[in-house]
């Protein structure tokens, strides 16, 4: 065929140049012949190295022979596939500009270049060709090859004019012509033309297996679903696996389209099963037909797959999907499609539903990990105020802040709600009530009044509410002193029926008891203090309380014997106000005159307690009844204080040299010393002068003053003299004096003279405790540790373990790790404090933690869980050190063990963690399902700690992520997005990683299949 092709192309050439040139004679030589022959032979590579002989040759001359030489030589370096044969063709064009030869050389041009597929260069050279210079069958070729170039350009609109020529026909290339003028047409959306061309192909050996396919999309597309049914349901069975596959899919489509969705259902399974590419539109119908003929158990996987869009096909599909989770009676999953559905805007009748119910499925599944059914409610009734739901999502929303113990927003909730039904009008009651006794703790008492009133306006509905609010307000008006009012309510409150059964009950006696005590109505004071009594046999704190105010009754009508029977009692019991009393039972029995009684009682409540409130009331009383029993000394001791509440008393002019022992008790060292320096001089030598220097040097010591006192002592004589180890105490006993003080700045100058004075004195070992004390508490960190570290060295005193408790604590605060762990291993081997002992063992944990030394902290752990009466914060820290080493150090076992013992109670942050970090090494373990289990636990356990549940969401996610569940991964972060409210801690920003992952793989990589292409032979 191609060499009578390429015989009959030249004979119309030889043909066309002797009627052009009939004048022309031909003088032709051998070789020029010999080279014609073997051209016509298609010996293109001997005819070539002729002809390029004859072009080269140096007597070749311009005439017809050299323009054919050159002609030939560049027909052959094409049929060759030369890659020279563009060189030599633009050389003949250049040395033959007129030549008509040129025309065939483009044809042939364009050919080599599509042959070599560079279809650019192809239409360059078919656009230079004369097609009135061809034959017809080239004509055909020109035509269809050109349009395949612009096709495979994309230049359509071109190459549809090219098929248009040959389409209609007979040639070999009226098939493929046809087919991709079809095709251009029918990506251009003209269908109707494309499948009258395509029908015409449905024979062809070539193209008839591909054209049922665009045939039936055809029909789709021109929503003819009658005529593809009819055409596609008998040649189904015909076609290839993967025909059959697209075909099944348009007719399930077809049947979807009219309604009939069990009639789809088989063509839509058997594209599902052998189709290449079942997107989530794919899954959609399929899922909605399943749905339809309530088969939800399958509609549900395609719905979940067909949802994983943000897009109106994913907020249909979420929709749906949330009503068969609801049908299958998993109400969780439910949750999440209407979470999904709720947060698209594509239909936004969709969106309200799906946000009402999502609050609604929420609130019945108790799960409010993030407050989440509160927020929905809140979302619904902010986006949607005028719903005719409002009411029921108003009333939803005041029992979730009833769970969740919000009374605050629940009120004013309720108060939002128009049309309140009884079932409000109860909550409103129970809430109004609770939210007034959180203002009663928040001590805002007008706004209390205000809410026991709005409960007791529904009375009617729960009885018990209405008496507990009479109590309330009785109690309220007291703390706002108005004293009649809480009278009448209390008494209310009594005689109520069912008041006895309260809670309040026991103490609306004792607040009734006061109530008439401040109103001076002692006598039913002291009823109201009895009843208390008599009924209330637990709360031994009011109870001791009440024997008081009945003998504070007692004692204001006078009568102090039962007055003083009643503080006895009280101060047996010991469990209020246990010095009031004692120092009331004292004074009472003083009234009756038996003095010595009273200061026995009253030395007692200063032994007892000697920072008492009543010490000076007890001093005073003291030293007037010595002052009547004549006991001088006694009563001068005791008048100190009253000489400092009191200046103008008697008792100051009784003797100098008490009162500047008074004086100097009470730290008023100028007047104690006016009082002392007027014995010294005016009775020197007496023993009286004698105590009077003593109690002038302790007060010049205590002053820090040492030089003021030897400079006193040399002018009075040789007694006075002060000997060099006396100045050793009295500098040491002057720095300790500041120190006692709490002046740390004086005290480190002092301590400092006293060890450079003294490097060996006495109280050397004691200077450098107390001086490093002061370092430490001045910020002096390493002076401190190093004087500490001076103590540590010498031989042990009673200093010795609380300097390495500092020196311990101060390394451990410098990051000194491992210098505290040796200051905290002598500490404990050494304390004998048991908290001391403990305080090392504590710092010995949390040192080996921060030096990563895993392996000792469950040696010292296990020490301080064995210690006695260990606080419940420092087992709690000491089980998550250990949990936590285990873990760094993998050994998961014993960590679960740990961390399970704290996960009891996830109210505690120690408690939270654990249960994520079981969850975590479950995980890590690949044992997703108990994995699961603990973080769903978690859940319901309803932990403050939002952060750790929140990691516990992100580690279900990639649980839900390898089971290769899709939708419930997503919605698992969603809800961490939608509702967890910290955006800078990372877990909203790992939330959305993971997320767009998952998105990103379940995307539809090719929403429509793109149809076969063929291979063309030509």
């Amino acid at each position: 065929m191609k060499n009578w092709f390429y015989l009959l192309l030249l004979t119309l050439l030889m043909g066309y140049t002797i009627n052009a040139q009939q004048n022309i004679h031909f003088n032709q030589d051998n070789q020029y012949r010999e080279a014609l022959e073997l051209f016509q032979k298609e010996k293109y590579g001997s005819a070539k190295k002729i002809f390029t002989d004859l072009v080269s040759s140096s007597d070749a001359t311009k005439s017809i022979q050299l323009t054919y030489s050159e002609y030939y030589l560049a027909l052959c370096a094409i049929y060759l596939f030369n890659e020279d044969a563009p060189i030599l063709v633009t050389q003949f064009e250049r040395n033959n500009p007129e030549s008509p030869l040129k025309g065939y050389l483009s044809f042939e041009m364009a050919k080599f270049h599509y042959n070599k597929k560079e279809y650019q260069k192809a239409v360059q050279y078919f656009k230079q060709t004369d097609i009135s210079k061809i034959t017809k069958q080239q004509k055909h070729e020109y035509y269809f090859k050109l349009g395949y170039s612009y096709f495979i350009l994309d230049s359509t609109d071109i190459a549809r004019l090219a098929f248009f020529e040959i389409k209609d026909i007979e040639t070999q290339y009226t098939s493929p012509a046809l087919y991709y003028y079809s095709h251009i047409l029918y990506s251009q959306k003209n269908y109707a033309s494309a499948a009258a061309g395509f029908l015409r192909l449905k024979n062809d050996e070539t193209f008839g297996h591909i054209v049922p396919y665009y045939i039936t999309q055809c029909l789709f597309f021109q929503e003819k679903y009658d005529e593809l049914i009819e055409y596609a349901e008998p040649i189904i069975d015909s076609l290839s696996d993967s025909r059959q596959a697209e075909i099944a899919k348009l007719i399930g489509e077809s049947y979807y389209m009219k309604g009939k969705y069990s009639l789809a259902i088989p063509y839509l399974e058997r594209y599902q099963k052998k189709g290449k590419e079942f997107v989530q539109q794919d899954a959609y119908q399929l899922g909605y037909c399943y749905y339809y003929t309530k088969e939800f158990e399958k509609a549900i996987p395609l719905f979940e797959k067909a949802s994983m869009s943000n897009t109106s096909l994913g907020q249909n599909a979420l929709n749906l999907l949330a009503d068969c989770f609801l049908k299958k009676g998993d109400k969780n999953k439910a949750r999440m499609a209407f979470s999904g559905a709720s947060k698209m805007e594509y239909d936004l009748t969709i969106k309200e539903n799906a946000l009402f119910n999502l609050a609604i499925v929420t609130y019945e599944l108790s799960y409010s990990p993030f407050n989440d059914a509160i927020k929905s409610f809140n979302e619904y009734l902010t986006l949607y105020p005028a719903s005719p739901r409002s009411d029921i999502a108003y009333n939803y929303l005041t029992q979730a802040y009833m769970i969740t113990k919000n009374y605050k927003d629940a009120i004013a909730t309720i108060e939002k709600i128009k049309n309140k039904d009884n079932s409000i009008k109860k909550a409103y009651q129970k809430i109004a009530f609770f939210r007034g006794l959180e203002l009663v703790n928040e001590t805002r008492y007008h706004e209390a009044l205000i809410h026991f009133e709005k409960s007791i306006q529904y009375s009617d509905f729960d009885r018990q509410y209405k008496t507990r609010c009479k109590f309330w307000l009785g109690e309220v008006n007291a703390r706002l002193n108005n004293d009649k009012e809480a009278v009448l309510h209390l008494n209310e409150f009594i005689l109520m029926p069912g008041a006895i059964s309260t809670e309040e009950f026991n103490t609306a006696h004792y607040s009734l008891g006061y109530l008439n005590f401040n109103i001076k109505n002692y006598a039913d004071a002291n009823t109201c203090f009895r009843k208390f009594i008599s009924i209330n046999k637990e709360n031994y704190i009011l109870q001791s309380d009440a024997y008081n105010r009945l003998g504070d009754g007692y004692f204001m009508n006078k009568e102090y014997e039962e007055a003083i029977n009643n503080y006895k009692k009280s101060y047996e019991i010991g469990k209020s106000n246990k010095d009031y009393a004692l120092f009331q039972q004292a004074f009472s029995i003083g009234l009756l005159g038996k003095h010595e009684e009273k200061i026995v009682l009253l030395n007692k409540l200063l032994t007892e307690n000697s920072t008492s409130s009543y010490a000076d009331d007890a001093v005073f009383e003291t030293g007037r009844s010595s002052f009547i029993l004549n006991k001088n000394r006694q009563a001068e001791m005791n008048y100190l204080k009253v000489i400092k509440d009191f200046p103008k008393s008697s008792y100051v002019l009784k003797s100098y040299v008490q009162l500047g022992l008074l004086y100097y008790n009470e730290d008023r060292n100028e007047e104690a010393l006016k009082a002392y320096k007027f014995v010294v001089k005016e009775f020197p030598g007496s023993q009286e002068a004698r105590n009077s220097l003593i109690g002038i040097k302790n007060i010049y010591v205590e002053m820090g003053d040492v030089d003021s006192y030897i400079a006193f002592t040399d002018g009075l004589g040789q007694y006075a003299n002060v000997s060099l180890s006396e100045q050793d105490s009295l500098m040491y006993q002057s720095a300790e004096n500041l120190y006692m003080q709490g002046n740390c700045s004086k005290a480190q100058e002092q301590f400092s003279k006293y060890i450079e004075k003294f490097s060996n004195g006495g109280f050397v070992i004691n200077s450098y405790f107390y001086r490093g004390d002061c370092y430490s508490q001045t910020g002096n960190l390493e002076k401190a540790v190093s004087d500490f570290n001076y103590v540590i060295e010498q031989s042990r005193s009673i200093f010795t373990e609380q300097a390495l408790v500092g020196a311990a604590k101060l390394s451990y605060k410098n990051k000194n790790y491992q210098a505290a762990v040796n200051y905290y291993a002598r500490l404990e081997e050494n304390a004998e404090l048991p908290a001391n002992k403990l305080e090392a063992r504590m710092g010995l944990l949390r040192c080996y933690y921060e030096l990563k030394e895993y392996n000792n902290i469950p040696v010292v752990g296990k020490r301080i869980l064995f210690t006695d009466k260990l606080p419940v914060e420092l087992e709690k820290e000491a089980r998550m050190t250990m949990a936590k080493s285990y873990y760094e150090d993998k050994r998961f076992i014993l960590a679960l063990e740990e961390f399970k013992t704290l996960s009891n109670n996830v109210v505690t942050v120690e408690g939270a963690e654990s249960k994520y970090r079981i969850a975590e090494i479950y995980f890590n373990q690949n044992d997703l399902e108990k994995s699961e289990k603990e973080i769903f636990e978690f859940i319901d356990m309803n932990s403050p700690h939002q952060f750790w549940l929140a990691k516990s969401f992100l580690l279900l996610s990639d649980i839900y992520t390898i089971k290769k569940d899709a939708f419930q991964a997503s919605q698992t972060l969603k809800s961490i997005i939608d509702y967890y409210d910290n955006k800078t801690d990372g877990i909203y920003d790992t939330a959305k990683q993971k997320l767009e992952s998952i998105n990103e793989k379940s995307a539809d990589k090719n929403i429509v299949p793109a149809a076969e292409e063929v291979e063309l032979k030509f």
